[in-house]
């Protein structure tokens, strides 16, 4: 293998380790925050099928809130009047250059 196929595969896993390293962080803060919640209402921790019921519900209601705060996009109410001065000032562009060709071209 060349250096640079050597540099390539190792610049490669370097990325992926990085990128574990971020996913493994975020799962070990998403496991601690539920367990700082089962232990704020008060459960035992050691009792699984209540914990999982509460993740159950808290991800239920994260879905709800997700789907609350998803607003349809909407279009600014001068966009499509600015688009339509853009367009004017690319056409006026266009017919200025093409007179210039023919200014051009009449002189020689």
């Amino acid at each position: 293998m060349t250096t640079s196929k050597l540099q390539a595969y190792l610049n490669n896993n370097h990325s992926q380790l990085k990128l574990e390293k971020i996913s493994s962080l975020g799962k070990d803060t998403k496991i601690k925050e539920l367990e700082d919640l089962v232990i704020k209402l008060g459960l035992d921790t050691k009792d699984i099928k209540v914990a999982e019921e509460i993740i159950k519900i808290k991800n239920v209601d994260s879905q709800a809130l997700r789907k609350q705060l998803q607003f349809p996009t909407t279009e600014h109410p001068q966009a499509q009047e600015v688009s339509q001065l853009e367009k004017e000032k690319e056409k006026m562009l266009q017919m200025v250059i093409r007179q210039n060709i023919l200014i051009q071209k009449m002189e020689a």
